[in-house]
């Protein structure tokens, strides 16, 4: 599995197979593809509102408790491309812990696994997990 980005030609027969976590995994030729909610209208979908995680804090100021409590609902949108489960209930997660920067600045460490030796996947999901992390407010490190 190599990670690179590539190109869909238009009207190339494919197969949806899963829409899951702001991802749709697509089957073209045999390969799988994996393509970010916001081209869903190029595949002929509808696009998906997904919740936005400033939303999870309800006007709260970030703390510790708070972002780790986030970062487990936002590790619960990430799907292994492949399976059609999160990667917190395939248990895939082991731990996540917040720790504080400076003022207002926090750090997220994450201690995750992939669903085999091997898996070409694994690079994709840890990207993917890092991405959605670094958007919690006040959010700043994550690893």
């Amino acid at each position: 599995m190599v990670k690179r980005r590539s190109s869909l030609m238009a009207g190339k027969p494919g197969q949806v197979t899963q829409r899951l976590g702001g991802t749709i995994t697509v089957m073209v030729d045999g390969n799988l593809y994996r393509v970010d909610e916001q081209y869903a209208e190029a595949l002929g979908l509808e696009p998906l509102v997904l919740p936005e995680v400033a939303d999870l804090f309800a006007d709260k100021a970030p703390t510790p408790e708070l972002i780790e409590a986030a970062a487990w609902k936002v590790l619960g949108t990430c799907y292994d491309p492949e399976i059609p489960m999160d990667i917190v209930n395939l248990g895939l997660v082991y731990s996540c812990v917040c720790s504080k920067i400076d003022h207002g600045s926090f750090r997220l460490d994450v201690q995750m696994t992939v669903t085999a030796p091997g898996c070409g996947m694994g690079t994709l999901m840890c990207d993917e997990a890092r991405e959605k992390l670094l958007k919690i407010p006040g959010v700043d490190q994550a690893r």
